[in-house]
């Protein structure tokens, strides 16, 4: 019984020991195949990156802002008007809370919106001066 076993274990060992051999000979021959896709992988990104690169437009300069409730997320650059607007729309809501009138908070406010225009090398447009008026209405009333 004990001569049976032995002749297993050493039947099995040779197997094993074949089986590790054809192991070791696939993988010396799959390893100079790896770095071979690892190289074309690299060509690849490359190239890629280079094309990416050469057709896609500057990309425009982002901002982080933070939200309320959340993260700040990239968002790209606020055209004058929105940043006027805003602007403009604090200013006259403060006239308004200071009980000054409405020819005076409009003058103040285009002035603002003009430093802020000639800060960013811009013009104020017309409807930029349109939108100013209409929130002061808004805000004032259209008397």
């Amino acid at each position: 019984m004990i001569s049976e076993v032995l002749g297993q274990l050493q039947k099995a060992l040779s197997e094993a020991e074949a089986s590790h051999k054809k192991l070791e000979d696939a993988q010396a021959k799959l390893n100079p195949l790896a770095e071979e896709v690892k190289d074309k992988d690299a060509a690849v990104q490359a190239l890629m990156a280079q094309y990416q690169s050469a057709t896609n437009p500057e990309p425009t300069e982002t901002t982080t802002r933070k939200r309320a409730g959340g993260r700040g997320g990239k968002r790209g650059p606020r055209s004058l008007l929105a940043i006027t607007s805003t602007t403009a729309t604090r200013l006259l809501n403060e006239f308004k809370r200071e009980n000054k009138k409405k020819p005076a908070a409009i003058t103040a406010a285009m002035e603002r919106v003009e430093a802020l225009a000639k800060k960013r090398n811009e013009t104020v447009t017309d409807e930029i001066r349109e939108a100013v008026n209409a929130k002061a209405n808004e805000i004032w009333g259209s008397k």
